[in-house]
């Protein structure tokens, strides 16, 4: 082992020697002893063991990655110093990645955890750069960077933002995600100004991970900083869905100076959105002619997931992704775009096509902090503002976050309430016990506010916050903007929203005198879903009655597009109405004017149009009694006429019967004759004439008894195995060649009588006429269609 202690060891590519050889000098002339191989490896020993020796002799390892990467000597070097930091633990040894101008990190992928998670040095134009080497001293030596080059601390001034979240002028107290901006930045920096460039990016993460802080205190001053190239003049402009996204997209570009310049007002331009999906491209494109080729626009949509709670227009939802998604894919465009999503409303975005796909190929995971990441966002800032942790607070602190992913705002409160009861400049274990802890301190808090309440304020305190959370369907509960003339208009309202907005439990946006004296509407919102989450009583208050909290928000949109469009069509009719109806009686006292007014020309105009209908019912029964009248008269001469008619069917169906009958007792007795001059066939054949016409059920047993009694005592031919009385009937019989036709609806058949063989068959309709030839060789028949057939008979 070296006799001597070494602050640290410097890894690197042979090829990087003299940059890294430049900086070691510049390192020691400020006290700081470097190992560098060139000055202390004793030329004819073994690399491997003095490595490890020197490696041991040193407090930190800084690996230099410069326009070569990473050689094989130096990543053995750097896997050395690696499995040392994994064995000491935090803080005892340290690894400083460090990227040298015109050197590139490796792929996240391909580094350990722990060094895709550290923040990193870079000289990004020169070695010359304060601020990089500022960084590379302050990690040698293991303390804070605190204020930079030029820079100040920020004595008195609460560096923790509670449960609001950080904004772009807030980046000072931003600590702990500076590693993971860093790879985003990368990533946008990676093909910039060729056809791979990246112009979208979605930052992904549960609720409370702190990804709209990530890009607005993180990632918006890195921009601004310049470290994308050229990116210091690029217009950057922040959003939110809201109730409208096309609206406010218009509005935030038009609150550019640089794009407002090409656009004649937000109003046209929303209704230009609506029309195409080129749109935001041509409008970028257009306010940034004549800039260099370098100058972007980037739009930042923060709680992309509002587009689902919030937003109902379908048509309108669809034309806000189409022009996100066009301008930040076509090639050449100027927009980048960069989005914050929830990540439990990633599934909604499936129904989405084009936006799936970019989301699945461009995102940016934002996981829970890691203990080291943590440590740094609790202790810099209190360090940047002038204060200290008492010994044995951030391990507390640290031990009550893990496994819990969500609990960043948790944290960031209760760090501000420890903050406000400091001890002179010391924030204390005490404090953090009395203010109820990690898991408490927001239910305290919120408690102490809504106690302090009277009755009526601690009424208006639930009806605001109930206006201001949107109940999940299918995900979490999530916060809802509302518009501030929708919590009403009251002394009461106006003093609880102070009292809440002072707690840190709201935010307000806007001056409530002011705007309504401009006409002007301002919003309030809970300040984070922590506190939907972590606040039992509002809990309570959200599972008690789901639906109508849901139908409750639907009512005040619509009321306020009423308004907005002073048109009928947007009043509710039908079942819409008829549940709000229902809500209000349950809920009466939750009504703001604006909906009341709603609800009350919305029941004017279903009664309207109740009058109106049974107006017109009344005069259309007047215009038709005089007609009814006669339809009853003409009703009644029609049913005489149709028992008339009846009674003479009736009258002609006896008469029927009657000849029948009496046709019926002429066969009969033809047949009585017959059988005296002892011809069974003619006998048989009259009988069964008789028989068919009969409609009597006793007069029909009697003929085809008579029948079977004839053909017994005469020998004759039983006529009844070719004869269906029931659908066949004998047309004619031909004496002299003792044949008998017979006819049925759709065959005529001839038969010989002696036997009652069949000899001919013909098919056809019922049979009306038939003749035999002269010889008796032919027979022809016809039908009611004058249909005709002939048929031979056999000899």
């Amino acid at each position: 082992m070296p006799a001597t202690r070494f602050h640290t060891f410097l890894s690197h590519n042979s090829a990087d020697k003299p940059a890294v050889e430049e900086l070691a000098r510049r390192l020691q002339r400020d006290g700081i002893q470097c190992w560098l191989d060139k000055w202390h490896l004793i030329p004819g020993d073994s690399w491997q063991p003095a490595m490890e020796e020197a490696l041991d002799a040193c407090d930190s390892c800084c690996v230099f990655v410069g326009p070569g990467g990473i050689g094989p000597w130096q990543n053995e070097e750097m896997r050395a110093a690696i499995a040392r930091r994994v064995q000491e633990g935090h803080g005892r040894f340290r690894v400083i990645p460090v990227v040298l101008p015109g050197g590139k990190r490796e792929r996240r992928s391909r580094l350990p955890a722990f060094l895709a998670a550290t923040s990193w040095v870079q000289f990004r134009d020169s070695l010359a750069e304060e601020e990089g080497f500022h960084r590379l001293e302050s990690g040698i030596r293991g303390v804070a960077p605190g204020p930079g080059p030029g820079q100040a601390y920020f004595e008195g001034e609460c560096p923790y933002r509670g449960l609001q979240v950080f904004q772009p002028e807030h980046a000072a107290f931003f600590f702990g995600r500076e590693a993971r901006v860093d790879w985003v930045l990368e990533k946008l920096r990676a093909g910039f100004g060729t056809p791979d460039e990246t112009r979208f990016l979605a930052v992904i993460g549960a609720s409370g991970s702190g990804k709209s802080s990530f890009v607005r205190a993180g990632l918006i001053p890195a921009i601004r900083q310049g470290k994308l190239e050229g990116s210091g003049q690029w217009p950057i402009l922040l959003c939110r869905p809201g109730y409208d996204p096309l609206e406010e997209l218009a509005t935030a570009l038009y609150g550019n100076e640089t794009i407002r310049a090409v656009v004649p007002d937000a109003g046209n331009l929303m209704d230009r959105f609506a029309e195409e999906e080129r749109r935001l491209h041509l409008t970028t494109k257009t306010a940034l002619h004549g800039n260099p080729e370098s100058r972007r626009a980037v739009i930042i949509v923060d709680q992309f997931e509002e587009v689902f709670t919030l937003c109902q227009a379908q048509a309108r939802r669809r034309r806000f992704f189409d022009n996100l998604l066009y301008a930040a894919t076509i090639p050449g465009g100027k927009t980048v775009v960069i989005l914050t999503l929830r990540a439990d409303f990633y599934a909604r975005c499936s129904a989405y096509p084009e936006l799936a796909l970019a989301l699945s190929e461009n995102q940016e995971l934002v996981p829970p902090m890691t203990p080291e990441e943590l440590r740094r966002a609790i202790q810099q800032p209190a360090r940047l503002s002038g204060c200290e942790l008492e010994s044995g607070l951030t391990e507390v602190l640290l031990r009550e976050m893990k496994d819990q992913p969500g609990a960043l705002p948790l944290l960031e409160h209760a760090l501000r309430e420890l903050w406000q009861r400091r001890e002179g400049r010391r924030l204390t274990i005490a404090a953090y016990h009395e203010i109820g802890e990690l898991s408490g301190a927001l239910e305290q808090q919120a408690d102490k506010l809504f106690h302090a309440l009277n009755d009526a304020e601690q009424d208006a305190c639930r009806r605001i916050f109930l206006r201001l959370v949107q109940p999940g369907e299918g995900s979490e509960d999530t916060k809802r903007r509302a518009w501030r003339r929708e919590l009403g208009d009251t002394a009461i309202v106006d003093s609880v929203i102070q009292k809440m907005a002072g707690a840190r439990l709201i935010v307000t946006e806007g001056d409530h005198e002011t705007d309504r004296e401009a006409g002007r509407d301002g919003f309030i919102e809970v300040s984070h879903e922590a506190l939907i989450r972590g606040w039992p009583k509002l809990r309570g208050w959200i599972d008690a009655d789901r639906e109508a909290i849901q139908t409750q928000h639907r009512l005040a949109q619509s009321a306020r597009e009423w308004r907005e469009k002073m048109d009928e069509s947007y009043l509710y009719t039908g079942a819409l109405l008829a549940q709000a109806e229902e809500w209000e009686k349950q809920h009466e006292t939750d009504l703001n004017d604006l909906e009341r007014e709603f609800l009350d020309a919305s029941v004017a105009k279903r009664d309207q149009q109740r009058r109106e209908e049974a107006e017109a019912a009344h005069r259309l029964f007047r215009r038709t009694a005089t007609g009814a009248v006669v339809a009853v008269v003409l009703m009644v001469v029609a049913v005489w006429m149709a028992w008339e008619a009846n009674q003479q069917q009736q009258v002609a169906e006896e008469k029927t019967t009657e000849a029948e009958h009496l046709l019926a007792n002429n066969y009969w007795a033809s047949g009585i004759r017959a059988e005296k001059k002892n011809d069974p066939v003619a006998a048989a054949h009259f009988f069964a004439k008789a028989t068919q016409k009969y409609s009597d059920e006793i007069a029909i047993k009697t003929g085809r008894l008579k029948l079977q009694t004839t053909r017994l005592s005469h020998n004759a031919v039983t006529l009844d195995t070719f004869l269906d009385l029931g659908g066949s009937r004998i047309v004619e019989v031909f004496d002299d060649r003792a044949l008998i036709l017979t006819g049925s609806k759709d065959t005529a058949r001839l038969w010989r009588a002696k036997d009652g063989a069949q000899v001919a068959q013909m098919k056809h309709g019922y049979v009306w006429g038939s003749e035999l030839s002269l010889d008796g060789s032919l027979i022809v028949t016809s039908s009611p269609l004058s249909y005709f057939s002939l048929a031979l008979i056999p000899g």
